[in-house]
């Protein structure tokens, strides 16, 4: 495998993000979400400038904070990059908290993944407080016993400060990510054999078999019990 210097993936990605229409400043914090994933071998990294990529949306509206309240708010993201809208809803969660001694902060109307979610709880726990972050997605995942998909990946998060770098603990609630599938596809190699079904609901180690097919839940029909509450129903 090819070794890229980390400036050099770095100055490509900002290109990317820039030729596909974002602003200076959002193209910044997507392209920081990204490189966190990236440099920690997460699958939600640089792959998502595959194929269609992250376009900008040209249609976006202003990202708004609706329904505000004293301990809480929600952030109307207007149909921007959720990474962008997910540093506005961090952002208003931290002055909240700060103000009130906790917070919850929702946000809809995005139009991409949110990327690695422990990136917002870290940013939570740098500040000194416990974050927890949970997120959808589209229907990818089988319930346990089944084939067909019906729920989302769904990942959940927490970040917790410590003396020194915060812990940070990050994961989806199936046998493995869908980046998972589309990083192996670009790579060209195979997944493991238990992580995922074909259409055809057979076990495959091909990850463009399992994109046409369905993820399998984690840890059995337990762990399909916590992947659906977490984000059911799945949304984007």
């Amino acid at each position: 495998m090819p070794l890229v210097p980390l400036d050099t993936l770095e100055q490509t990605a900002l290109a990317v993000l820039r030729r596909a229409g974002h602003p200076e400043a959002d193209a910044r914090t997507i392209l920081d979400v990204l490189m966190y994933a990236q440099l920690r071998g997460n699958n939600q990294g640089i792959v998502k400038l595959i194929g269609a990529g992250l376009p900008f949306n040209a249609d976006a509206r202003p990202i708004s904070i609706v329904r505000p309240s004293d301990l809480s708010a929600l952030i109307d993201g207007g149909g921007h990059n959720a990474m962008v809208v997910m540093k506005v809803a961090v952002d208003s969660a931290l002055e909240i908290a700060r103000a009130r001694g906790y917070a919850i902060v929702g946000t809809r109307g995005t139009n991409t993944s949110t990327g690695a979610i422990g990136y917002y709880a870290g940013r939570i726990a740098s500040a000194g407080l416990i974050g927890l972050v949970f997120s959808g997605s589209g229907e990818y995942v089988a319930m346990h016993g089944a084939y067909q998909p019906l729920f989302g990946t769904n990942p959940l998060a927490f970040g917790v400060p410590t003396g020194g770098a915060p812990l940070v603990f990050d994961m989806a609630t199936s046998a493995i990510a869908r980046y998972g599938l589309v990083e192996a596809q670009t790579a060209g190699r195979s997944i493991p054999p238990d992580v995922a079904y074909d259409a055809a609901g057979q076990p495959t180690d091909d990850p463009t078999a399992a994109l046409a097919g369905a993820i399998r839940a984690f840890g059995g029909y337990k762990g399909a019990a916590v992947g659906s509450s977490v984000g059911w129903p799945a949304a984007s």
